[in-house]
This record gives C-alpha cells, sequence and structure tokens, in this order.
C-alpha cells in the first residue's frame, strides 16, 4: 500500500536546479482515493512545476481544476460547483521545529498579504504530499455559503415553493416578531433580587 502512494510524495532536494513539472488527474486512481471525501467521483486536473529558490525554499506554481458537489444553502438542492485555483507558494523546510515557546519577530497580519502574492507553506519534512496538498487548496476554495445560481433567491424555482410552504421567511421579509420568538427574548423580563 505504502508503494503505491510513493508517487505522491515528491522529495524536494530530489528537484532539479532548473524546477520539475507535475501533472495529476482523475486517470490516478491512488490519488482518486485520496481526495474522494471531498470530489467524490468528479474529475480533477493538477498541473504545477516545483522550482528551487535556494536555501531549503521551493517555489511551486500552477493550477488545480475540479468539480464538487455541493448542497445550495437555500433551497438545499446538490449542484456542480467548479473548482479553478491558481498555485502560487513557497514551500519551506523548517531546519528545526520551533516550539511555541521561541518567539518571533513579528506577527504576521493579512495587512502583510500582497494581492497575487506567494503564499509560504512550512513543511517538516524535505518532502511534499501532493495528495494532502492539494486537498487543502481544494477545501478551501468551497464557499462557505454555497448557491446553486447567483440569484438564487430571487428565481430558484424550488427556494420559492419553500416560501410559498411557509418553510422560511425571505430575508428581507424576517419581521421583528421573530426576534420575540427567541428563546433569549425572555431574558429581558427577567428581574434580579438584590
Amino acid at each position: 500500500m505504502i508503494t503505491a502512494k510513493k508517487h505522491l510524495f515528491i522529495k524536494l532536494r530530489e528537484v532539479p536546479e532548473a524546477g520539475k513539472s507535475y501533472s495529476f488527474s482523475q486517470d490516478d486512481t491512488v490519488l482518486a482515493d485520496e481526495l474522494k471525501d471531498i470530489l467524490k467521483n468528479n474529475p480533477f486536473q493538477a498541473d504545477f512545476t516545483i522550482q528551487p529558490m535556494g536555501d531549503e525554499a521551493y517555489h511551486i506554481s500552477g493550477s488545480i481544476k475540479a468539480k464538487m458537489n455541493l448542497t445550495c444553502a437555500l433551497c438545499a438542492i446538490e449542484f456542480p460547483f467548479e473548482v479553478y485555483e491558481k498555485i502560487n507558494e513557497i514551500l519551506y523546510i523548517d531546519k528545526k521545529h520551533h516550539s511555541r515557546k521561541e518567539k518571533q519577530g513579528r506577527a504576521n497580519h493579512i495587512s502583510d498579504y500582497k494581492e497575487g502574492g506567494a503564499f509560504c507553506t512550512e513543511l517538516h519534512k524535505d518532502e511534499l504530499n501532493v495528495a494532502e496538498f492539494l486537498h487543502e487548496l481544494i477545501a478551501v476554495a468551497e464557499p462557505p455559503y454555497p448557491m446553486g445560481k447567483p440569484d438564487c433567491e430571487t428565481s430558484c424555482e424550488n427556494y420559492q415553493k419553500a416560501v410559498e410552504k411557509g418553510l422560511f421567511k425571505p430575508h428581507d421579509q424576517i419581521d421583528e416578531d421573530s426576534a420575540e420568538k427567541s428563546p433569549f427574548a425572555v431574558l429581558k423580563d427577567l428581574k434580579l433580587n438584590s
């Protein structure tokens, strides 16, 4: 079993100075099995190049295309979601594993992020687990509030039927009375004996 997954671990120190290109798809049954929990049996294609940058740093660039089956947050219908993520990262091999007790020179803030700039990933070994890397990229691309159509609230027939049946109210029609039905509404009448 381990030998079957061997090609999914790229030894970074063995990547030539000129760099090396890699390509993975659903035809790779071992990788497809590793991504099955997030992609099911949907197709995917990942193409990227790894280029050494010197002193335990490597630049990885490319893209991944995939399809996911998602459920609409409004009408609960399943729909295919297209994932297209560009890969632009710097992989850094940490020579010594730092403990949490050590201090860093400065915090990493979102204000340090540059649009289109590379992300940095710290590795504790000199190999990249392709399955883990691609799984994370695809998972992060999943929207937190998936909608089957961009205009699902206004034109989705399933959403409109659910509103007509009274299963829920549209966001623009939620009135103040619904706030009164909150289980916490009784707390405003609570009197403390002091």
